[in-house]
């Protein structure tokens, strides 16, 4: 099983291999920059770890790549100035 948690801020891939005690591998990215996404955790190659997901998940994973065009497009929390602009044009609305 493949599982993808895509987040503005984070994605998370989780490989799950169930024949017999199942056994579950995660990577974790984090954003560095606007554009890109740093390996926060877990095997760089999923191929490190052929042993506790089987040979062809590991490679399958590896040639799958991270999809980091995904989470580019989603969007990001608004700033504290922009939060805060948002607030004050919510109370002059209001006051009208």
């Amino acid at each position: 099983m493949l599982q993808f948690a895509i987040a503005p801020d984070e994605i998370v891939v989780t490989a799950i291999l169930a024949m017999g005690a199942p056994r579950c591998i995660e990577q974790r990215w984090t954003r560095r920059t606007r554009s890109s996404f740093l390996l926060a955790a877990a095997p760089v190659l999923w191929a490190m770890e052929k042993d506790a997901i089987g040979h062809d998940l590991a490679d399958f994973l590896d040639h799958a790549g991270v999809p980091l065009a995904i989470a580019n497009m989603l969007p990001r929390p608004a700033s504290t100035a922009a939060s805060a602009a948002i607030a004050a044009a919510a109370l002059e609305v209001a006051n009208v």
